[in-house]
């Protein structure tokens, strides 16, 4: 089977823990809360999905049971596949209002699809990562929302929300095209 631009993980905290991330991952918290320090500190419950970047430090503290859908996405592949050299990516349901619905029902799909994928093919799972990456770029950061107080328009203002806050050098377009199956 061809390799997979992403890989996901289910995962459960029951201490601290603190790690380095090499590639970009996403979060979604399936159940219970959990407070995550990554450029500031967030308490996520139920359905929060955080955004991360290569690099980046994350402390993750329990706060109870809970249940974490960790979408890792190869850094090299994610960042050809949107066309930017650093794709800035702004996607915080803790803190930055926005409408994360799709992409929370896009992930439990993506993740049924994952870990049942004797039953789907290859070219299924691509097209499912590349509806994530259109969704994911609704949160990008566009030419002139980046300011002393780095606002992202609908999504609220990093700076006031806590948000994890990055600026991309390009105008809004469409910068791929979903394969869809």
């Amino acid at each position: 089977m061809k390799q997979l631009p992403f890989a996901i993980r289910i995962l459960s905290l029951q201490q601290q823990s603190a790690q380095q991330l090499r590639d970009y991952e996403l979060w979604l918290l399936l159940n219970g809360s959990l407070q995550v320090t990554a450029r500031g500190t967030h308490v996520l419950t139920k359905q929060d999905v955080l955004f991360f970047e290569p690099g980046e430090t994350v402390s993750a503290l329990p706060l109870g049971d809970n249940t974490i859908l960790a979408v890792t996405l190869d850094s090299e592949r994610f960042r050809a596949d949107l066309g930017a050299a650093n794709p800035m990516v702004r996607c915080n349901s803790a803190s930055v209002p926005g409408d994360y619905v799709p992409l929370v029902e896009h992930l439990r799909l993506l993740a049924d699809a994952f870990f049942n994928r004797s039953d789907v093919d290859w070219t299924r799972l691509m097209s499912m990562y590349y509806q994530l990456l259109h969704l994911l770029e609704r949160f990008r950061v566009q030419v002139g929302e980046v300011s002393g107080e780095a606002a992202v328009g609908e999504h609220g203002s990093g700076a006031a929300a806590g948000a994890l806050v990055h600026c991309e050098g390009r105008s809004e377009q469409r910068l791929f095209q979903p394969v869809l199956v």
